[in-house]
């Protein structure tokens, strides 16, 4: 039997499927001869480079696997019937195949479908095998699918819905509908895609993207409403234009809401989502129509809002007409959050670009932590992701005010270009007394060698994001950090240019990378000292490298 034989969905399920229940793992895999096999991966079954449909295998993959690989082949030919030469005479080819489709089949747990990805539903070699088995449809070879995704236009949605689901046990259907996005002209509305939705059994989690929205999301929320209410937990619509009305009829499930709102037209005087969690809203160029949206929205369980601004002069309270600005759209936007939902345990605010082109506004935009003083008041917050292009001034101070206003946070990041003031050693101390920060992210500025560290210090950071930052004496430098976050394991930077000249933004990036380089040399560097080896180029060439050489590469004589 050749490779290609199988029709490409079902490769593409049986390559694509671990299952996340059980260590076990199947993979498709092939000998020289392009027989196919089952191999079973026992340990670490996620870390296996799985190979592609009509590709042929890397030889690694095989290595060491002969013998495994050869025990699973006999027991694959055993299921399905063959257990002699002599059977595998007798049985017919065309029986032969159906039996190996179903026993491949069988083991699918997770179906993918994706357009964009290149697939296809032309299903005649699958149908050509359900004869011979006996079965009336692609979904009932799959006996023990659980979950489902669709992803493509909405021809190719409609397509797959038309199977018939309901003959498997889905726990978890997906559906993410892309309309107009590659082409300029939207002229038509979703081809039936209310009536499409309806054909299939549940729906957990629904994604449609488009241009512009021209009303027809009110017949898209009256079927969800009508028959996934209790089973919808996600919905994700972007595009212009939204009517945010339609989300008035109840859907009691859901729990997390994706949504582009540009506008505050269309906003309703008040929204009730009992089970919302997560809310995250994608505004354009004006904030007015998020600030409204969470002005009406009741939804006492939110845990997390996270909001991607396209410009930052949505934020900026700058007046178009030269007149002084009265107020702070960021500082009032906040201020809602922190007033509704004083239990807060995530925020994100990521704004894309500086200024959109026709605004010809200043550049010079500082946020300190006067603008930024309303997430302070609340303290349940574990994750904070703040990520924008104007100057981010905070002392150290201000630094230890936010390890005072959140005690619990787990994930800490303020990341923009560096302003007059930046972290420095004194705010990573404090910082770094935070019993579970594990991720941070701030534009630090290294000017000096390394402050004393009390002895018995231990933080649990894993991760550090120095942003647009600099670094004075990298080696010095290295060793303050091994010693201040004794289990860190990643550093990263910010590479982007700054403000300064190109000339000084070289020389900074070298500085940076040599403490990178030097952050990964030093735990080699404390287990050579242990075993009393050499750990320098001066001891290792017994004396004969120069004073000169020595200090070149970074090592004291």
């Amino acid at each position: 039997m050749q490779l290609n034989d199988l029709p490409p969905e079902l490769l593409q399920l049986v390559i694509s499927y671990l299952s996340p229940s059980s260590s076990f793992a199947v993979a498709l895999t092939c000998h020289l001869l392009h027989d196919i096999a089952i191999q079973h991966v026992w340990e670490a079954p996620r870390t296996l480079a799985l190979v592609t449909v009509g590709d042929r295998p890397d030889a690694r993959l095989l290595r060491g696997t002969d013998k495994r690989t050869g025990w699973v082949a006999s027991k694959v030919r055993r299921a399905i019937g063959i257990r002699s030469r002599k059977d595998e005479e007798r049985v017919p080819l065309s029986l032969l195949k159906a039996r190996r489709f179903e026993f491949y089949a069988s083991f699918v747990r997770s179906l993918v479908l994706d357009e964009t990805q290149g697939d296809t539903l032309s299903l005649d070699l699958v149908n050509a095998q359900l004869r011979h088995l006996r079965l009336s449809s692609f979904p009932s070879a799959l006996p023990r699918l659980r979950e489902l995704t669709l992803r493509g236009r909405p021809v190719f949605i409609k397509s797959a819905c038309s199977l018939p689901w309901h003959l498997c046990s889905l726990s978890y259907v997906k559906v993410s509908v892309q309309l107009g996005l590659l082409r300029g002209n939207e002229h038509t509305q979703p081809p039936g895609l209310p009536a499409t939705l309806t054909l299939l059994p549940r729906l957990d989690e629904l994604e449609v993207m488009r241009q512009r929205w021209k009303g027809e999301e009110r017949g898209i929320f009256d079927v969800l409403s009508k028959q996934f209410g209790e089973s919808l937990k996600l919905v994700t619509l972007v595009g212009l234009d939204f009517d945010a009305r339609v989300l008035r009829p109840p859907l009691p499930a859901l729990q997390d809401l994706n949504l582009m709102i540009d506008t505050d037209a269309h906003i309703p005087p008040e929204l009730s989502m009992l089970a919302l969690k997560n809310l995250h809203l994608m505004p354009i160029d004006h904030i007015s129509g998020s600030q409204a949206f969470l002005a009406a929205l009741d939804a006492p369980e939110l845990k997390g809002i996270s909001l991607t601004v396209g410009f930052l002069s949505a934020l900026e309270p700058w007046d178009h007409e030269g007149d002084p600005p009265e107020r702070d759209p960021l500082l009032d936007l906040l201020s809602l959050i922190a007033r509704k939902w004083p239990r807060l345990t995530e925020f994100s605010l990521h704004i894309s670009e500086m200024h959109r082109p026709p605004l010809d506004l200043e550049a010079s935009a500082c946020w300190s932590l006067t603008r930024l003083r309303p997430l302070l008041l609340l303290p349940l917050l574990t994750e904070v992701d703040i990520v924008t292009p104007a100057l981010v001034s905070l002392s150290d101070a201000d630094i230890a005010t936010i390890a005072h206003s959140w005690p619990e946070v787990r994930a800490l990041s303020l990341r923009g270009a560096v302003g007059e003031r930046a972290a420095s050693w004194s705010a990573l101390s404090v910082l770094a007394q935070l019993p579970n920060l594990q991720e941070l992210a701030l534009p630090i500025v290294f000017r000096t060698p390394s402050s004393p560290i009390p002895s018995g210090w231990f933080s649990h950071v894993e991760k550090l994001n120095m942003g647009q930052g600099d670094v004075a004496f990298p080696d010095h430098t290295a060793k303050g950090l091994n010693a201040l976050f004794p289990s860190l394991k990643t550093i990263e930077f910010d590479n982007r240019p700054g403000h300064h000249p190109r000339g000084d933004e070289i020389a900074r990036a070298g500085r940076l990378m040599r403490l990178k380089l030097a952050l990964e040399a030093e735990p080699e560097v404390r287990r050579r000292r242990e075993k009393k080896l050499p750990v320098n180029p001066w001891e290792r060439s017994g004396g004969r490298i120069g004073t000169r050489e020595s200090m070149e590469v970074g090592w004291p004589r």
